[in-house]
């Protein structure tokens, strides 16, 4: 077996694995995709990606509709001007996650912090 970096041209490779259907929101100069190979087959993979992640997303009840708006509309422009076209957020409640799938997100399964520091 053979460990070696997935190049962006061969990403096609893992259609039909489970990382395979969430390539596209992936930028290709932000993500290294580790596969172990046996042979020409593809035994396992790994990715790593740097991502902007969101998080903390609050709209006092009173000022709900203009301030939403506004904070949507902002935060597309930062997001924007770091040149992303997607970001991770985490979520919490279900008002949160029903606004993330009118907006067009795509669930991932549960995420956690991974230490992966020399010990």
């Amino acid at each position: 077996m053979t460990t070696r970096l997935l190049p962006p041209e061969e990403w096609h490779k893992l259609q039909g694995y489970y990382l395979g259907s969430v390539l596209e929101h992936f930028d290709p100069m932000s993500v290294a995709i580790l596969v172990v190979e046996d042979g020409s087959r593809i035994v396992a993979h790994w990715a790593m990606l740097s991502m902007l992640h969101v998080e903390g997303l609050w709209v006092d009840p009173k000022a709900k509709s203009r301030a939403s708006v506004l904070l949507w509309r902002g935060m597309q422009r930062l997001v924007q001007a770091q040149k992303a076209s997607s970001v991770i957020t985490g979520c919490l409640s279900d008002e949160v996650r029903n606004m993330l799938q009118r907006k067009g997100a795509v669930e991932l399964p549960s995420q956690f912090a991974l230490p992966m520091g020399v010990n």
